[in-house]
């Protein structure tokens, strides 16, 4: 097969939309709705077939900014199971990329008989929600796809990041996305023929205050929301709820349709289920909103972008800001600073500030640096709802 290489840049995400449905007692996984969308904030990852070695390699690089943002965790001791010491390799058992590489190459069809070497440059924080651990897999699976002239199919790439986890499944598709049942349902949302759209013009603000979130905890601090409660209400009894709370509910997925009853008997809980129902209604929203022409003049863009804020919502945003020190007094520094349009993405650390466009989001992260420099990763970004063509050649 000879030397052959390829460059992808690898977007991380964020959740523009998460509801948190339930748990499934018996996996132990949780049921949840949500739209996400790749982000410009991107690792970018070089893969080189190789005659000369057997097996794979890997060289890790850190961005300047995430290097020293690391740099601060470790003093705190926030990240020691993840990073080695010597700030150059991510630990075996937390690295995606050189696992999605030895599943790929152990797949029947795979044509790889070369060693595979792997050179990552990490832009994206650690533990943050923004899905960079996932995309680097999802990357390794489709860059070696590529390069060796595409002998799995799609339908097979996937079911291989599956296997990885349900987060490289979903962002697989390099794009704006609806993802259903415990993650391992993805539905793309495509625009039309327009060429400009408001969702693209939208700038974000991606701060990671200090301290990292891990999914399983994140997870836990739902659940505890849980303990010593009622057993599950049946579908209809949640939705007798539902109404006196002003929501409309859909079915779940799966075999099952009960939702826990805590959550709907404890008042402060509430806001865990705002705007998380009629999820095919959320998804048109989204649809129309992205197929809408952006006007270049300003007009109408204002309106727009507040339909647009008010479809934002998250189940772990409030449990996660009060739990952690730092994401607390980081939104209590945006309130100051009259962000409002502020949410946590995915099961946090990360905190995303939205603005109508990337000029305003670039102004306002100059601001904020000004001010926490040294204690937070702070990067200014754009949606990419079609990031595909952006991260490598169609496949």
């Amino acid at each position: 097969m000879g030397n052959k290489k390829i460059k992808l840049f690898l977007p991380s995400k964020v959740n523009l939309y998460l509801s948190i449905l339930e748990r499934e007692k018996s996996s132990g996984l949780h049921f949840l709705n949500s739209i996400i969308c790749p982000t410009s904030l991107a690792d970018e990852l070089e893969i080189e077939l190789s005659n000369s070695f057997s097996g794979v390699k890997m060289e890790l690089f850190f961005d300047k900014k995430l290097k020293k943002y690391i740099e601060i965790l470790e003093k705190k001791g926030n990240i020691s199971d993840i990073i080695d010491k010597s700030i150059s390799t991510i630990k075996d058992n937390n690295n995606l990329a050189v696992k999605a590489t030895n599943l790929y190459m152990s797949h029947s069809s795979s044509e790889i008989t070369t060693g595979v070497f792997l050179k990552l440059k990490k832009k994206i924080p650690f533990g943050a929600g923004l899905g960079g651990g996932s995309v680097d897999a999802a990357g390794v699976l489709l860059g070696l796809n590529l390069l060796s002239e595409n002998p799995l199919t799609k339908g097979e790439i996937l079911d291989l990041a599956r296997l990885i986890g349900t987060d490289v499944f979903a962002q697989l598709e390099f794009c704006l996305c609806e993802v259903s049942g415990v993650g391992d349902k993805v539905r793309r949302i495509l625009k039309t023929d327009l060429k400009n759209t408001l969702l693209e013009h939208i700038g974000l603000v991606i701060i990671s205050p200090g301290c990292v979130v891990r999914t399983v905890d994140a997870y836990k601090k739902i659940d505890e929301l849980s303990n010593n409660t009622l057993d599950f209400l049946s579908f209809k009894e949640a939705n007798n709820c539902l109404k006196e709370l002003g929501f409309k509910a859909e079915k779940g997925h799966g075999n099952t349709h009960k939702f826990d009853s805590s959550y709907f008997l404890n008042s402060k809980k509430e806001n865990i289920f705002k705007k998380q129902f009629n999820f095919d209604s959320m998804h048109n929203t989204f649809l129309t909103f992205y197929n809408k022409k952006y006007s270049s003049d300003g007009t109408n863009s204002a309106k727009d972008f507040e339909i647009f804020k008010s479809l934002l919502a998250n189940s772990f945003d409030d449990v996660i800001s009060s739990s952690y020190k730092e994401i607390k007094e980081a939104r209590e520094l945006l309130a100051k600073m009259n962000v409002k349009n502020s949410l946590i993405t995915g099961s946090g650390s990360a905190i995303c500030c939205y603005f109508p466009s990337y000029d305003l989001a670039a102004r306002f992260s100059k601001e904020l640096e000004d001010v926490k420099s040294c204690d937070w990763f702070i990067s200014v970004a754009r949606l990419l709802p079609d990031a595909f063509n952006w991260a490598v050649a169609k496949w």
